[in-house]
């Protein structure tokens, strides 16, 4: 998404945005928008919060980041990185917690651009930046797990936490649907 660079031109390589850049940034939008939907749509079920919620950040982020941005190939959504924190949230004071700490992590993430702060997650080792990502995936694998087997949304949606969402999966494992199963694994 190089609609940032419009009009001030590319720092990097000292030329001007043109018309001709125009064809393959909205492609390169419309495919980024493809993965962002679904990717949204996960992670807001994943914290307890409805999927539509995922599909306005989804969709009200991608202009404010390609207008205000200041990296050509930046692409803004919804970070994995907040989902136990706002499920937390969002479990315990509903959907007004969810927002308030979203809009805290907002003024903190602020706040370390204005300090020019992101440079240090360089320091942070790979193997931690990994398995922290291995297990937001694994909460949100678990959040869509009864739906993957055709359980009722109520069996699991009233644990706890993710291991207890399992446990609770685990123990209604004989009540699994073939078609859902079918169209999960699909």
């Amino acid at each position: 998404m190089r609609l940032a660079a419009l009009g001030r031109g590319d720092k990097g390589h000292g030329k001007r945005y043109g018309w001709t850049q125009l064809p393959g940034d909205c492609s390169g939008g419309l495919i980024a928008a493809l993965i962002a939907l679904p990717y949204g749509l996960a992670l807001a079920s994943a914290m307890g919060l409805p999927p539509v919620l995922g599909v306005y950040t989804s969709i009200l982020t991608a202009p404010a980041v390609a207008l205000l941005g200041r990296n050509p190939v930046l692409v803004g959504g919804t970070a994995s990185a907040t989902v136990p924190f706002i499920a937390l949230a969002a479990r315990s004071q509903g959907q007004g917690g969810a927002a308030k700490v979203s809009i805290v992590a907002s003024v903190i993430m602020m706040a370390f651009c204005v300090m020019r702060l992101g440079r240090h997650i360089t320091r942070v080792p790979h193997a931690v930046v990994s398995g922290f990502s291995c297990g937001i995936r694994a909460m949100m694998v678990v959040a869509q797990l009864d739906t993957i087997l055709g359980l009722s949304s109520s069996v699991s949606r009233t644990a706890g936490s993710a291991v207890a969402q399992l446990a609770t999966i685990l123990d209604h494992l004989r009540e699994t649907r073939a078609v859902p199963l079918l169209l999960g694994l699909r």
